[in-house]
């Protein structure tokens, strides 16, 4: 039974990240996508410069780069990995969750490009969504992009995620935990999405 318990609730948690992160990401499809990719993760530690998705070659790659964040999670069956298009998530394995001890990491980024107008439409969007809060971080204007933040929480679950939108695609993070606090704060997240950025 606490198997079955733990399952349900580990879905619960996947899927609310997942939720706030394609929030985040604008859950755009449209535009033209590039398959081109630069930087590594030693670019993003002092910053991006290219405002491109990073070189990654899989998810276990994304997850090296948010090692941080994913140590001890298991990469879950559902994440997909294509040219220009990530979608990768974690959780904590199913042996070791139970109702106080559930943690999920989504991580999605999309190539594409964006004129400065698509950006700022874009931006002022996501700014507008409740709970959503624009971040004046550095990184994001080095990129000619724009971050955002936001929390949330649902029954059980707290939330917390960070995006990034830049000429050259969009990036996000989210966190989600069991109880009233997210296990990483949004400016952690935020340094999550930049991560995926080379």
């Amino acid at each position: 039974m606490t198997t079955t318990i733990s399952k349900t609730a580990l879905t619960a948690v996947a899927s609310g990240a997942l939720a706030l992160t394609l929030l985040l990401a604008g859950c755009t499809g449209s535009g033209d996508s590039s398959d081109e990719a630069s930087g590594t993760s030693s670019d993003t530690a002092e910053g991006p410069t290219t405002g491109e998705l990073a070189d990654f070659g899989s998810c276990e790659d994304v997850g090296t780069a948010l090692s941080d964040f994913t140590e001890g999670l298991e990469l879950q069956d559902t994440s997909t990995f294509e040219d220009g298009a990530v979608q990768c998530s974690w959780a904590t394995p199913t042996a070791e969750a139970s109702e106080g001890n559930i943690t999920a990491i989504v991580a999605v980024a999309q190539a594409q490009e964006f004129a400065a107008d698509d950006i700022t439409a874009q931006g002022d969007e996501l700014a507008s969504t409740e709970g959503v809060e624009e971040s004046d971080d550095e990184r994001a204007a080095a990129v000619d992009g724009r971050a955002f933040l936001q929390s949330a929480s649902q029954t059980g679950f707290s939330v917390s995620g960070a995006s990034v939108v830049t000429p050259h695609g969009l990036f996000a993070v989210t966190a989600t935990g069991a109880g009233d606090t997210a296990p990483y704060t949004t400016e952690q997240t935020l340094d999550g999405a930049f991560a995926l950025i080379g």
